[in-house]
């Protein structure tokens, strides 16, 4: 399976713990439609073979990732979560 991924992470300020969100693209999955892809270009792009891909590191509300991994008509933008380190 091919995927593309990139990291989010909400930065909670001096101190507190962060969640990082990662954002994958199935590429086995997706079928194209640029729905991500319009919704959100500074997330989403489109490969050479025109599947959508994430690519770069944003510090994002995860409510707002949340809402264009449900916009996929396919499910093939999948987030998962992992506990950051304290900022300094």
């Amino acid at each position: 399976m091919t995927t593309a991924t990139a990291p989010a992470a909400l930065t909670l300020g001096p101190g507190v713990m962060r969640m990082h969100r990662r954002v994958e693209v199935r590429a086995d999955r997706c079928i194209g439609s640029g729905l991500c892809v319009g919704e959100r270009p500074d997330i989403f792009r489109f490969n050479e073979e025109g599947i959508s891909e994430a690519y770069g590191s944003h510090d994002e509300a995860t409510d707002e990732l949340g809402e264009v991994a449900e916009l996929c008509p396919v499910s093939a933008i999948v987030l998962s979560e992992d506990e950051g380190t304290a900022n300094a």
